[in-house]
């Protein structure tokens, strides 16, 4: 990876990221769809169009098909977000979506070497996940 930009390099980590959560969830959480157009959301974002730490970690990443998509960035959805957010905190506890949201306040300036160590790690996850 390291003849990559920095930009590849921090969107081959977030497509590693992302199947990685088509991996462990493979349906969508809210609604149940398994096949059409499923994308990996992120719970928590990012602020701005940067990346921090928070962006790369499996547990702030949910599958989620194209229209419950479109209705978690709408945030308009009342009964919509009450399910995804009963979703979320099934599968992630509390006080690791206090330390996600902390994260996310912490700027990160990677290097293409700790680009490659994330994307290391994510590789690793996904080959644990898939072969379960």
């Amino acid at each position: 990876m390291s003849k990559l930009t920095r930009k590849g390099a921090i969107r081959k980590c977030h497509g590693m990221w992302s199947e990685c959560i088509h991996a462990r969830d493979k349906v969508c959480l809210v609604c149940g769809r398994d096949h059409g157009k499923l994308d990996a959301h992120h719970g928590i974002t990012a602020r701005g169009n940067g990346c921090g730490p928070h962006w790369f970690e499996l547990d702030n990443g949910f599958l989620l098909c194209f229209i419950c998509h479109q209705g978690a960035h709408a945030k308009t959805d009342k009964p919509f977000m009450e399910r995804f957010l009963a979703k979320v905190d099934s599968m992630v506890s509390k006080e690791r979506q206090a330390e996600i949201v902390r994260m996310r306040h912490t700027p990160a300036h990677y290097t293409i070497e700790d680009l490659e160590g994330i994307y290391e790690r994510l590789a690793k996850e996904y080959d644990r996940i898939v072969g379960e």
